[in-house]
C-alpha cells in the first residue's frame, strides 16, 4: 500500500508539473564593458552574443567568423563577446581577447550565465525585444550559419525559445484553475489513502495476532495433556 501510495503521489507530481505553462522571457543583462563601464542590453537592435573565455580554442574560432560578417550585419546588428561569469577571466584578459575586433567585448561579472545554463562556447541570437531565438551550444559556429539565422531575425522570422530558469516568472498557480484543483484532488487522495493505511492492520500485525492465538492454542492443548 505504501509503494502504490508512493507512485501515486510521483506520477500525481509529475503530471502537476506538465501543467506548468511556460512562456519565454525577454534577456535582462547587464555586464563590465572593457571600458570599465557596467552596460546593459537594450532592445531595439538584433543581438549576437557569443559566450566565451580568453582560453577557449573554439571562441575564438566563433569570434573569427563574427568578425568575417561584421561589416554586412552592423548596421542592424549588436555584437557583442562576453566572458562567462565561469571562466575566471579578469577584465584584462578580456581585452587582450578583443584585440582588434570592431564590436564590444565583456566580463560577465554577475555570473549571470549560470542563470541561462550557458558557458563558454555558446552563441546566441536575439531580436529586438531581447528574446532567445537561437542557441548554439559548445560548438564552432560557421559564419553561413551566423548569417543565415541573421537573416531570419531581421526578416521577422525567429522563434522565441526559453531563456529563464526562475518559474515564478513564468507561472502563477494562483492563476490556474485546472491546476489547483488537480492539486487538490491528490492532497485529499493522499489523505484518504494515508487515513485508510491507518485504520487497516497491517499483513505483519494479522500475522502476528494469528501466531499468537496459535500459540496460545498449542500452550493450551499441552497443559491438558499435562
Amino acid at each position: 500500500m505504501k509503494q502504490r501510495l508512493f507512485f501515486t503521489i510521483i506520477i500525481s507530481l509529475i503530471l502537476l508539473i506538465s501543467l506548468i505553462p511556460v512562456t519565454a522571457e525577454p534577456v535582462s543583462l547587464s555586464y563590465l564593458h572593457t571600458s570599465g563601464e557596467t552596460r546593459t542590453l537594450e532592445t531595439g537592435r538584433v543581438h549576437l552574443i557569443d559566450w566565451a573565455a580568453s582560453w577557449c580554442s573554439i571562441c575564438k574560432q566563433n569570434q573569427a567568423n563574427m568578425n568575417a560578417i561584421f561589416d554586412q550585419y552592423s548596421d542592424e546588428v549588436t555584437f557583442l563577446t562576453l566572458s562567462y561569469g565561469g571562466s575566471r577571466d579578469e577584465l584584462d584578459d578580456v581585452i587582450g581577447l578583443k584585440g582588434g575586433y570592431p564590436w564590444s567585448f565583456g566580463l560577465d561579472n554577475q555570473d549571470r550565465a549560470s542563470d541561462f545554463s550557458v558557458s563558454n562556447g555558446y552563441v546566441w541570437v536575439l531580436d529586438t525585444d531581447l528574446n532567445l531565438v537561437k542557441e548554439w551550444s559548445y560548438q564552432v559556429v560557421s559564419s553561413s550559419a551566423m548569417s543565415s539565422q541573421l537573416n531570419s531575425v531581421l526578416g521577422g522570422e525567429g522563434q522565441t525559445l526559453q531563456t529563464t530558469t526562475d518559474p515564478g516568472n513564468n507561472f502563477n498557480l494562483a492563476d490556474n484553475p485546472l491546476a489547483i484543483g488537480f492539486f487538490g484532488f491528490i492532497v485529499l487522495l493522499g489523505a484518504i489513502l494515508y487515513f485508510r493505511r491507518s485504520d487497516t492492520p497491517s499483513r505483519t500485525e494479522t500475522r502476528k495476532v494469528a501466531l499468537e492465538d496459535k500459540l496460545a492454542e498449542s500452550k493450551k492443548n499441552w497443559d491438558w495433556d499435562k
